[in-house]
């Protein structure tokens, strides 16, 4: 976690927290529509509107808390990257092999079930919600080389330009390495991120917001417009969605934190000049 002095920089927690709550409102519409609890018609666009943007949100923090771990001071931290990536594979492969050791024993009351070679294939296709760590690994590996080369920048960017073109072209991989290739945009411009976070904390104003909002609502409306039905067009609109909406979710976070800031330095001040009546007086 980032920190200036001995504090926390709140701005990370507050975007994790807007991240966890969207997750769980996703899940929790989808499985109110799915289970027939209630089947209005704007829970599938509320499914849909959150989960174009949700996850982007959670792989630009994870990009930009990995470029703040392991690239500090112009170096990588190469031993401590490579203990990391170590765990993430160690944790995916555990719980891949938990997960699938109970889906076998109660596959026929799973809601997905598998098959005996699965254990196998979480080399390329990583069982049901443990796609996030999969996914992790990938752009960890990625991310790795790429900061071993002196233009280690270029090649983030150069990856953040194959990963739009994937995603405009259409997906022909396997779901997790359909997601690590789409999720790569969203981890690199976290990364990049980090060298500009002084600027964007400064540019993180209301009326920046508001044109940011306008933005995002009329992509929104050209994304759910019947007249648009074309998938390469959907998925640039996805792309622009999930950039703005994150890019929004993180300004709202860094003005909380500005406002904190400013209470914080108010009531230490407050605090002084109550120190300073009580001597005097």
């Amino acid at each position: 976690m980032e920190k200036t002095g001995k504090r926390r920089e709140l701005w990370v927690d507050i975007s994790r927290g807007f991240a966890m709550v969207l997750v769980v409102l996703q899940h929790s519409c989808g499985s109110v529509y799915n289970s027939g609890i209630h089947t209005d018609s704007i829970l599938p666009r509320m499914i849909e509107a959150i989960g174009v943007f949700h996850m982007a949100l959670f792989m630009l923090i994870s990009g930009f808390l990995f470029s703040f771990s392991y690239y500090i001071d112009g170096k990588i931290c190469t031993q401590k990257l490579k203990t990391q990536f170590l765990n993430l594979c160690l944790i995916y492969t555990e719980y891949s092999i938990i997960r699938y050791i109970f889906k076998m024993i109660f596959n026929d009351q799973s809601n997905n079930p598998i098959d005996k070679w699965s254990i196998v294939k979480i080399l390329y296709q990583a069982i049901d919600e443990l796609w996030f760590l999969y996914v992790l690994i990938i752009l960890y590996m990625i991310s790795m080389l790429a900061m071993q080369l002196s233009w280690w920048k270029q090649c983030i960017a150069l990856g953040c330009i194959a990963s739009i073109i994937y995603i405009i072209s259409g997906e022909n991989l396997p779901s997790s390495l359909n997601r690590a290739i789409q999720y790569l945009l969203y981890f690199n411009m976290g990364v990049l991120m980090r060298e500009k976070i002084d600027t964007l904390k400064v540019k993180a104003d209301c009326k920046y917001l508001y044109l940011e909002m306008v933005i995002a609502v009329s992509l929104y409306v050209l994304y759910f417009s019947e007249c648009i039905k074309m998938g390469a067009v959907n998925r640039i609109l996805r792309i622009m969605i999930g950039c703005f909406m994150s890019k929004i979710c993180v300004d709202i976070a860094m003005i909380i934190q500005r406002m904190a800031d400013k209470k914080h330095a108010s009531d230490q001040n407050r605090g002084v000049l109550y120190n300073y009546l009580a001597v005097t007086h």
